[in-house]
């Protein structure tokens, strides 16, 4: 395609070139009808001969008038050999009888059938004619065809030169014409009203039209881009491998698509994404392309700044959920024990009991408070009986489970919930509570000189009837409430059998 593309122009100018010579051909002629210029060689060669020929009869009628033969004879054999045209010179009378002759080496007597006819020039004085000079030239007898057409022949020549150089003219003065008379000027002020860059070039590469927006991504906006090679914008190349983006819109049958990054005089860059499409005839035929840029460096600002608003408001979302965690932490758990509160109890336990009541598992319920409280507050004062509560929640953390709800009930009063745990598991737990407990929180509290601390613990289980948590608890005081009845720093079982409970076991101080 490319190749019908460039002899379909180059006929153009063949065609062009042709006419030129015509027209110069036609002005030649005229010429030489005007001016009687001769074409037939022949005849111009033997008008040469003829002045040539009267040229020697003047001179020979300047010397005959000494009647001295020797001065022009010579005179002529000298002529003859300064001029190798000449072949041989006769001076006759009228009667034909030779008063001077002179030939060049090889030639025979004057005249002779074997020579070309010589020039005859009659010698006339003030008494009329008394002889003749007879002037016979060398022989130009054609040793080829372009010898007799030489004339013919030099015609060609030239109008073969004349050709070519009609036709190199005629090329290097359609690249440099002005490319900005081919588009109008309504044309192209349509186009720099548009934001979007557009660039229209040639086959060649080409700028035929670049609109404002264009312009406006060099360095001069009012430099003119019309008539120069794509390849003269280094940035719009791509890399120097690739096939320019031009040339594949013009072998592409779809538009193609790509993007560029032009470095601006005020230092900033430009990203731009460039759509290219094969500019057709009314034949199909591809004249060039079109190309349209559209500047998203501003888009691409706006995401990076919204992507970073998006990335602020994940951090902030991220700070105000652990914040929402420290906040319900603080509001579900107890600030001196660490552990959770009578809300964070319910919150939390409260699916977990539905949970094993829909399932038909256990849950048992541990309620403990620390004997005579209130008499180390009295003795020793709150400090020491708040590191008292501190100390007995950190042994109890001990030897609870990670599924356990471990809860500072109220004051001095704690509780534990145990999912999946029997009535004997939580009676075997609390007792290690009730003994870890007695044997270490003491010395655990240096504020009560060694004097000795227990706690007193109930025990009750859903499967005592509980159906609620609340209920569940209730159960499990009720047993403590029996633990402290008998004597305190014991554990005691929920008893379903009376209105009063009594314990199902007991151990007694310093058991």
């Amino acid at each position: 395609m490319d190749a019908e593309r460039n002899v379909g122009r180059w006929s153009v100018i063949s065609r062009l070139s042709l006419g030129l010579l015509a027209l110069a051909v036609f002005l030649a002629l005229a010429l030489v009808y005007l001016l009687d210029l001769p074409l037939d060689g022949e005849a111009a060669r033997q008008r040469l001969h003829t002045e040539r020929a009267r040229l020697i009869a003047t001179a020979t009628l300047g010397l005959m008038p000494s009647l001295d033969r020797g001065p022009l004879q010579a005179t002529l054999e000298r002529l003859i050999q300064q001029d190798p045209v000449l072949a041989a010179i006769a001076v006759r009378r009228l009667d034909g009888q030779p008063l001077v002759q002179a030939r060049a080496a090889g030639v025979g007597p004057v005249p002779s059938p074997d020579e070309p006819p010589s020039v005859v020039v009659p010698l006339n004085s003030a008494n009329g004619s008394w002889g003749t000079v007879e002037v016979r030239f060398a022989g130009h007898a054609p040793s080829s065809v372009w010898l007799r057409h030489r004339a013919a022949l030099v015609l060609g020549g030239a109008a073969l030169l004349a050709f070519l150089g009609f036709y190199l003219y005629l090329r290097t003065a359609l690249e440099h014409l002005d490319p900005t008379a081919v588009i109008p000027d309504r044309v192209r002020q349509a186009f720099d009203i548009l934001t979007q860059g557009v660039l229209l070039l040639d086959m060649r590469g080409r700028v035929v039209l670049a609109n404002a927006a264009f312009r406006a991504l060099h360095d001069d906006p009012q430099a003119a881009l019309t008539g120069k090679l794509a390849t003269a914008l280094g940035w719009l190349n791509g890399t120097p491998k690739a096939v320019p983006l031009w040339q594949r819109a013009c072998r592409s049958e779809t538009p193609v698509r790509d993007q560029r990054e032009v470095a601006l005089g005020d230092g900033s860059t430009r990203r731009l994404i460039v759509h290219g499409a094969a500019v057709k005839d009314a034949g199909g035929q591809v004249r060039g392309c079109i190309l349209t840029f559209d500047d998203v460096t501003a888009l691409d600002r706006a995401n990076a700044e919204l992507r970073q608003a998006f990335s602020q408001l994940e951090a902030s979302r991220a700070q105000i959920e652990l914040q929402n965690v420290a906040l319900q932490r603080l509001a579900t758990s107890d600030a001196l024990t660490g552990c959770l509160n009578r809300r964070g109890l319910q919150d939390s336990a409260g699916p977990a009991f539905a949970q094993a009541v829909r399932q038909g598992e256990t849950m048992a319920c541990v309620m403990f408070d620390i004997d005579h409280f209130k008499s180390v507050n009295d003795r020793f004062g709150h400090s020491v009986g708040d590191e008292v509560i501190r100390s007995v929640a950190a042994l109890v953390f001990k030897r609870v489970r990670e599924s356990d709800y471990f809860c500072r009930y109220g004051g001095e009063e704690f509780c534990v919930l145990m999912p999946a745990t029997t009535v004997a598991q939580a009676r075997s737990v609390a007792e290690d509570m009730r003994k870890l407990i007695a044997s270490q929180c003491s010395a655990a509290v240096p504020g009560l000189n060694g004097s000795p601390l227990t706690s007193s613990f109930g025990v009750a289980s859903t499967e005592h009837g509980a159906a609620h948590i609340d209920g569940l608890i209730d159960l499990a005081d009720q047993a403590l409430y029996v633990s402290k009845q008998q004597g305190r720093n014991r554990v005691s079982v929920y008893a379903a059998t009376g209105s009063v409970p009594a314990p199902a076991a007991a151990t007694a101080p310093g058991a």
